[in-house]
């Protein structure tokens, strides 16, 4: 194996490259580099070029205007590139996370305003920086906008019939006794929603969104009367 620098121009993308990348990843990987430049070299079969790993990261430096990338270029036929190839992608989507450990490092970069383009969008980071015992963020999980143009972000969208009357309002404290869907015009102010009930759980701890809200309106009136 050889560490080279190499002209972006003369790599192949692998044509028969099983890993797919949707929208989200590519955003994510872009983020990256532009943050942080190349800091992961791209595996390159000798004598073809072709990107045995990093086919991505190949396509987003291209597009970020980049003219030379580091390469790790290995001496294998075709057969054995394709083995490596499966197994890179493979032995990453293996890992897991430690979601103490992950809450931990998020809660220290939200301090710092430094939270976004890491891969995890509003709703996920809410979800890892609330407690992990309360579960009182679990009714966001389909907090995403859909293509129906009639309904852009609905919170229950994708539930099922007995999830929609399950604990929406106050989780982990038995049935609730009104549920609710949030439906967005558009994702603006779903993003400023998401700001509201991040500082609602800061400023007004209960262990529930219910709970958060409560109080919170609760403050305004007292402050009315």
């Amino acid at each position: 194996m050889e560490f080279k620098r190499m002209e972006l121009d003369t790599l192949v993308l692998d044509p028969q490259n099983a890993r797919t990348h949707n929208k989200k990843n590519q955003e994510a990987v872009r983020a990256s580099i532009s943050e942080f430049g190349q800091v992961e070299v791209l595996v390159v079969q000798k004598g073809s070029n072709v990107v045995i790993g990093g086919n991505c990261r190949l396509k987003e430096m291209r597009r970020l205007g980049h003219k030379e990338a580091w390469v790790a270029e290995v001496d294998v036929d075709d057969t054995k590139a394709k083995r490596l190839a499966l197994a890179l992608n493979r032995t990453g989507e293996l890992a897991g996370w430690d979601d103490k450990v992950l809450a931990s490092l998020m809660a220290d970069l939200e301090k710092a305003d430094d939270v976004l383009n890491l891969g995890w969008n509003d709703v996920e980071l809410d979800k890892i920086l609330a407690d992990a015992d309360s579960g009182w963020l679990d009714e966001l999980e389909q907090l995403e906008p859909t293509d129906n143009p009639d309904n852009p972000a609905s919170m229950s969208e994708g539930l099922d019939d007995e999830s929609a009357d399950q604990e929406l309002i106050n989780p982990g404290l038995g049935k609730s006794a009104v549920t609710a869907t949030i439906v967005f015009d558009d994702e603006g102010q779903q993003k400023r929603f998401r700001k509201f009930i991040r500082w609602c759980r800061k400023t007004h701890p209960t262990g529930t969104m219910a709970g958060s809200l409560d109080l919170y309106l609760k403050g305004i009136e007292d402050e009315q009367v």
